[in-house]
Protein backbone atom coordinates (compact mmCIF):
# COMPACT_ATOMS: atom_id res chain seq x y z
CA UNK A 1 0.00 0.00 0.00
CA UNK A 2 1.39 3.41 -0.65
CA UNK A 3 0.86 7.21 1.33
CA UNK A 4 0.60 9.78 -0.91
CA UNK A 5 -0.86 13.66 -1.19
CA UNK A 6 -3.79 15.03 -3.55
CA UNK A 7 -1.69 16.67 -5.85
CA UNK A 8 -5.35 17.91 -7.98
CA UNK A 9 -8.16 16.99 -8.22
CA UNK A 10 -11.30 17.92 -10.77
CA UNK A 11 -14.36 17.34 -8.68
CA UNK A 12 -16.78 18.46 -12.00
CA UNK A 13 -15.25 15.54 -13.60
CA UNK A 14 -14.23 13.22 -9.81
CA UNK A 15 -10.79 12.32 -10.77
CA UNK A 16 -6.91 13.69 -9.54
CA UNK A 17 -3.82 12.99 -9.21
CA UNK A 18 -1.94 11.98 -6.66
CA UNK A 19 1.57 12.74 -5.58
CA UNK A 20 3.88 10.01 -3.89
CA UNK A 21 7.45 9.67 -3.14
CA UNK A 22 7.14 6.25 -3.64
CA UNK A 23 6.12 6.47 -7.08
CA UNK A 24 8.39 7.69 -9.94
CA UNK A 25 5.11 9.53 -11.34
CA UNK A 26 2.18 10.75 -10.38
CA UNK A 27 -0.79 8.02 -9.92
CA UNK A 28 -3.94 8.52 -11.41
CA UNK A 29 -7.33 8.37 -9.13
CA UNK A 30 -11.40 8.13 -10.23
CA UNK A 31 -13.91 9.18 -7.41
CA UNK A 32 -15.57 5.51 -8.03
CA UNK A 33 -12.26 4.30 -6.04
CA UNK A 34 -13.21 6.38 -2.61
CA UNK A 35 -17.15 5.62 -2.77
CA UNK A 36 -17.14 4.42 1.27
CA UNK A 37 -15.44 7.32 2.07
CA UNK A 38 -17.64 10.07 3.99
CA UNK A 39 -16.91 13.03 1.88
CA UNK A 40 -15.56 13.88 -1.21
CA UNK A 41 -11.38 14.37 -1.31
CA UNK A 42 -10.01 17.54 -1.67
CA UNK A 43 -6.52 18.59 -2.65
CA UNK A 44 -4.07 18.25 -0.04
CA UNK A 45 -5.63 14.76 1.47
CA UNK A 46 -3.51 12.27 2.24
CA UNK A 47 -4.26 9.16 0.22
CA UNK A 48 -3.57 5.68 1.02
CA UNK A 49 -3.50 3.42 -1.84
CA UNK A 50 -2.96 0.39 -4.11
CA UNK A 51 -1.44 0.57 -8.12
CA UNK A 52 -3.04 -1.01 -10.76
CA UNK A 53 -1.47 -0.99 -14.05
CA UNK A 54 -3.75 -0.14 -17.22
CA UNK A 55 -4.03 -1.24 -20.57
CA UNK A 56 -1.93 1.96 -21.90
CA UNK A 57 0.64 1.71 -19.37
CA UNK A 58 -0.51 4.06 -16.93
CA UNK A 59 -1.37 3.21 -13.63
CA UNK A 60 -4.39 4.27 -11.39
CA UNK A 61 -4.86 4.34 -8.08
CA UNK A 62 -7.59 1.31 -6.42
CA UNK A 63 -8.44 0.25 -2.85
CA UNK A 64 -8.02 3.79 -2.12
CA UNK A 65 -9.04 5.67 1.55
CA UNK A 66 -8.21 8.98 2.46
CA UNK A 67 -6.38 9.82 6.13
CA UNK A 68 -8.42 10.46 9.05
CA UNK A 69 -11.92 10.30 7.00
CA UNK A 70 -14.24 7.56 8.22
CA UNK A 71 -15.80 5.28 6.25
CA UNK A 72 -19.70 5.52 5.74
CA UNK A 73 -21.83 2.88 6.98
CA UNK A 74 -22.85 1.06 4.16
CA UNK A 75 -26.51 1.06 3.02
CA UNK A 76 -28.52 -2.35 3.00
CA UNK A 77 -32.06 -2.54 0.88
CA UNK A 78 -34.67 -4.44 2.30
CA UNK A 79 -34.03 -6.34 -0.80
CA UNK A 80 -30.60 -7.39 0.01
CA UNK A 81 -31.63 -8.06 3.97
CA UNK A 82 -34.24 -10.16 2.75
CA UNK A 83 -31.72 -12.14 -0.02
CA UNK A 84 -29.12 -12.47 2.79
CA UNK A 85 -31.16 -14.15 4.93
CA UNK A 86 -32.65 -16.55 2.34
CA UNK A 87 -30.46 -19.64 2.38
CA UNK A 88 -28.98 -19.97 -0.99
CA UNK A 89 -31.26 -22.45 -3.19
CA UNK A 90 -34.66 -21.73 -1.02
CA UNK A 91 -35.99 -20.40 -4.16
CA UNK A 92 -35.25 -22.45 -6.53
CA UNK A 93 -36.39 -25.96 -4.28
CA UNK A 94 -39.50 -24.08 -3.30
CA UNK A 95 -40.11 -23.98 -7.27
CA UNK A 96 -39.02 -27.43 -7.98
CA UNK A 97 -41.73 -28.56 -5.20
CA UNK A 98 -45.03 -26.66 -6.24
CA UNK A 99 -44.21 -28.25 -10.03
CA UNK A 100 -43.75 -31.83 -8.06
CA UNK A 101 -46.56 -31.19 -6.06
CA UNK A 102 -48.54 -30.29 -9.51
CA UNK A 103 -47.52 -33.01 -11.21
CA UNK A 104 -48.45 -35.25 -8.75
CA UNK A 105 -52.26 -33.56 -8.45
CA UNK A 106 -52.35 -34.17 -12.48
CA UNK A 107 -51.27 -38.11 -12.64
CA UNK A 108 -53.12 -38.99 -9.66
CA UNK A 109 -56.19 -36.68 -11.15
CA UNK A 110 -55.84 -39.57 -14.62
CA UNK A 111 -54.95 -42.61 -12.79
CA UNK A 112 -58.64 -42.11 -10.49
CA UNK A 113 -60.79 -40.66 -13.82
Amino acid sequence: MYKGKLKSWNDKKGFGFIQSDELEQDTFIHISTLKAMSRKPKRGDVIFFDVEKQDNGKTKAVNCSIEGVEVKPQKVTSNETQKASEPKGEKSNGKILIAVAIVVIVVAGIFFY
